[in-house]
């Protein structure tokens, strides 16, 4: 009896683990997702830096960022600048706007030309704009529907130039073509001298998983990781998070992130590395802050479910395990801040106003796990009843004694319902 009540005790290890192990299995290692597999079993090769069936690595083939944005233009600044100032920069940042009305587009975007130093584009109608290619050259606004005659020669036409037309501005023989407005694909990209990118997307208010898969598309890098806007990275965190990327022995790269509440008070939030499919679920341990993988791996995994408003990246993670990466995790104090949104965030959060969300996200993730997560399951479903009854709405109560138990535990208001009834079953 004594035993099983220190069990969780001594689960609770913070370990470093390479190997991903499933639900308590002793499996060491994992399929190599590195090359990808056909439908028919066999192996397909990916072209790119990736690891090598025998685990060496090859040239590191970069890191994207994906940021997905709705009206955070009072926040997205800092998210974005705590990206661009670490140490180690990514390769390619994606911006997804969601939809935004408040300005976080036209923001986004006076970053993106500052951060890279490439003013070719224009950050939206009435916006100043530099034309320059020769000594003469004027500058001028270039908004719409606004004649403006640009001289360099006797025959020389008057153009009016609007929004989002491909203009030739010619006046001398080194004279650019630039493009006002977004590229024929929706898609604002800039280059910095060194090779590195922005590339900024609208997104019609679909979601966050929507914002999501597009930047997915987006991504042409060997890894990816996601980033909410209001949300901060901080020091050192890439440099860390890419030397573990460049061992070539993991396809999933994890590490612990600091909560921060309006009041001053912080949470830390732990990844594990190990019984990670049951964590998972508990803990949302592959929440969307806390992980950069193979972008492989992800697509594999089918990217970002858009059904789900909620629990959409505990769902994603549980798809990605399911494929037995290799995972490592990252030692050290967090260097990533997530800050409590509440309601007011891309996703939003509460219980019981959301209890058909929540239960839709349980039921895909029972789809994904099968019989090897009811266990896990249950309890997790007996907590949210109980979070949904004490917030005053109601869920039907959970069967299984392992979900009932869970149920009454967290009703009385003790902690550590999931490890008792679920992470050591």
């Amino acid at each position: 009896m004594a035993a099983w009540f220190i069990g969780p005790v001594i689960n609770m290890d913070y370990l470093d683990n390479n190997s991903y192990d499933g639900f308590g299995g002793s499996g060491r290692g994992g399929r190599d997702l590195s090359r990808p597999y056909r439908a028919d079993g066999g192996m397909a090769r990916m072209d790119g830096g990736v690891a090598g069936a025998d685990g060496g690595s090859k040239e590191f083939g970069g890191l994207s960022v994906v940021v997905p944005v709705w009206n955070r233009c009072g926040l997205v600044g800092r998210a974005l600048g705590s990206i661009g100032s670490q140490s180690v920069r990514p390769d390619h940042i994606v911006v997804v706007d969601n939809g935004s009305t408040d300005g976080s587009l036209e923001a986004v975007l006076r970053w993106a030309a500052e951060y890279t130093g490439d003013a070719r584009r224009t950050l939206g109608p009435s916006v100043p704009t530099a034309i320059s290619s020769s000594e003469d050259a004027e500058k001028r606004t270039l908004g719409p529907s606004v004649p403006t005659a640009i001289s360099s020669s006797e025959d020389a036409e008057e153009r009016t130039l609007g929004p989002s037309v491909p203009t030739a501005i010619s006046s001398s023989e080194d004279a650019e073509e630039r493009t006002l407005g977004p590229d024929a694909d929706g898609v604002w990209r800039f280059v910095a001298a060194d090779g590195r990118r922005v590339s900024v997307a609208v997104e019609p208010r679909r979601g966050a998983c929507a914002a999501r898969n597009r930047g997915l598309a987006l991504v042409d890098t060997e890894w990816m990781m996601h980033f909410d806007s209001d949300d901060e990275m901080l020091p050192g965190h890439l440099e860390r998070a890419v030397a573990a990327m460049k061992r070539g022995d993991a396809d999933v790269v994890g590490w612990d992130t600091e909560l921060r509440r309006e009041d001053g008070s912080s949470k830390l939030l732990r990844f594990y590395s190990r019984n990670m499919e049951k964590r998972n679920v508990l803990n949302g341990m592959m929440s969307t802050q806390r992980w950069a993988a193979r972008t492989a791996l992800v697509r594999r995994a089918g990217g970002w479910n858009e059904e789900l408003k909620i629990w959409d990246d505990i769902e994603l993670g549980a798809r990605m395990l399911a494929l037995h990466p290799r995972v490592r995790r990252v030692k050290g104090a967090p260097t990533v801040a997530v800050w409590a949104s509440g309601d007011a965030s891309i996703t939003g959060s509460g219980f019981a106003s959301r209890a058909g969300r929540y239960e839709a996200a349980l039921q895909a993730i029972e789809r994904t796990l099968g019989a090897r997560g009811a266990a896990v399951i249950a309890v997790k479903r007996g907590v949210l009843a109980a979070d949904i009854r004490r917030e005053g709405g109601r869920m039907e109560r959970p069967c299984g004694w392992r979900g009932t138990a869970a149920y009454w535990w967290r009703r009385v208001g003790l902690p550590g319902a999931g490890w008792l009834f679920g992470a050591c079953s």
